[in-house]
């Protein structure tokens, strides 16, 4: 499926770099050798990029420290994330000697832009997932079917998922799955889908976070306290110092605290943040180490209340069977039996899982990195046609019911600026505002 259009880009294989190059002086010698400053996507990389240069250069070592003051000096840390972002790079190596694989994508995503600016050209292998789906299509000698979702067809589809959804669901996940869905139904009544892998056999990044954070309290809590309070601007130390249903809740919520909610909201709803709902949770399992606690968690919340709940509704809106055989009684067994070992450490995950796979796909697909749906949104909201049409949204009777419009208004125009990435928060309101209207405004439901 393609998701048109997003200049070709990888920020992970970016922040490996730059990991990298904190953590191993080598590998700052092997980037400049291979990058300019220009070759990264996000302005922030490259800015951080020109921070590490300059200490090197200078004869000075290049850590999270040295490179927070020279971004300090240069004027420049609040821009390109603060202490917190530095602070989470390193977290993106896998060692630094893959740092000459992973600069050679960022060369050549650089590459790519290059000649899509100069011969204003679209090249298909730079957009879309494409080429991944065929090699794995070829690997398992299955037919492919291709689908392409421009930014137009994203928003008109919208106002119909809220009405299949029920309720407002602000994950842009839920349209290309919807579009799927689309057109498998064309051709099948019944799939087979991936959810509950992640969850079961440990993928998502924050299980690996949540090693690192399990040898973080080994450290006595007054010294941890005592760190996050002479670093007030580190995330990871301040999350380090909270209990455990605190640093351990979900970053994909919306909101993290009710006072960066509530700014933005006409009246005060007094609603529990989302690691308040998730405590008792935690509480539950007290006695299990924290990847195994976190993973438990999401069962109960983030996989029923997300993942289930979209692939259901969207498959379900094309009249299409969507089947979870990870969720086999028998699998969640084989899965609940692995010591963790085996589900993932500080730098990998799915580790058995992938070593299942790599019986029957090619290495580069049984260790590909994780996908979910890569939707450019952020960049979409950007170009003054949808940000018109967002903002007229924002601004709209059902907006001036519940919300700051000012308020909105600003976020949005900080984030077409750069200032910010408020993606996450612009589609949160955009899309409450269109099932509000499906639902309580009398306005025509869309065209089903």
């Amino acid at each position: 499926m393609i998701l048109s259009r997003v200049p070709p880009q990888n920020v992970d294989a970016e922040k490996s770099v730059l990991g990298a190059m904190l953590l191993d002086k080598d590998a700052i010698l092997m980037a400049e050798d291979k990058l300019t400053p220009e070759d990264f996507y996000r302005e922030a990389d490259a800015v951080i990029f020109k921070a590490i240069l300059n200490l090197s250069h200078r004869g000075e070592p290049a850590d999270i420290l040295t490179v927070t003051e020279e971004l300090k000096r240069m004027g420049r840390l609040d821009d390109v994330g603060g202490v917190l972002y530095i602070n989470e790079l390193p977290m993106n190596v896998i060692s630094p000697k893959s740092i000459d694989r992973h600069a050679d994508i960022v060369a050549g995503k650089a590459k790519l832009r290059r000649l899509i600016d100069a011969a204003g050209i679209i090249a298909e292998e730079a957009y879309s997932e494409l080429p991944a789906a065929r090699a794995a299509a070829q690997a398992l000698g299955v037919p492919l079917t291709e689908t392409t979702v421009t930014a137009e067809d994203f928003f008109a589809a919208n106002r119909a998922i809220q009405w299949y959804l029920d309720e407002p669901m602000p994950n842009p996940a839920e349209v290309p799955l919807y579009f799927l869905c689309k057109a498998a139904r064309q051709r099948v009544k019944v799939v087979l889908s991936g959810e509950g892998a992640d969850e079961l056999f440990g993928g998502y990044p924050l299980y690996r976070q949540a090693v690192w954070a399990e040898r973080w309290q080994k450290m006595p809590r007054a010294v941890r306290r005592a760190l996050a309070a002479l670093l007030p601007g580190c995330g990871l130390l301040h999350r380090g110092a909270l209990p455990r249903w605190q640093r351990s809740a979900r970053a994909n919520y919306v909101f993290e605290t009710t006072q960066e909610r509530d700014k933005y909201l006409k009246r005060d709803y007094r609603a529990p943040t989302p690691a308040q709902r998730c405590k008792p949770y935690f509480d539950a399992v007290r006695g299990l180490d924290e990847p195994t606690a976190v993973q438990w968690v999401d069962w109960q919340t983030w996989l029923p209340r997300d993942i289930l709940r979209k692939a259901d509704r969207m498959s379900m809106a094309n009249s299409l069977e969507l089947r979870v055989p990870f969720l086999d009684r028998q699998v969640l067994a084989a899965a609940q039996a692995l010591p963790r070992r085996y589900r993932c450490t500080g730098r990998r995950g799915k580790i058995a899982l992938r070593a299942a796979a790599a019986r029957r796909l090619p290495p580069q697909l049984a260790d590909a990195p994780k996908r979910g749906f890569p939707v450019p949104l952020a960049d979409w909201l950007r170009q003054e046609k949808y940000y018109a049409l967002v903002k007229a949204k924002l601004t709209g009777p059902a907006a001036e019911r519940f919300f700051d419009t000012g308020a909105l208004c600003a976020l949005l125009d900080a984030h077409r600026a750069g200032k910010t990435n408020a993606m996450t928060k612009l589609w949160a309101f955009y899309c409450f505002i269109e099932w509000y209207e499906v639902y309580f405004t009398g306005k025509i439901p869309p065209d089903l």
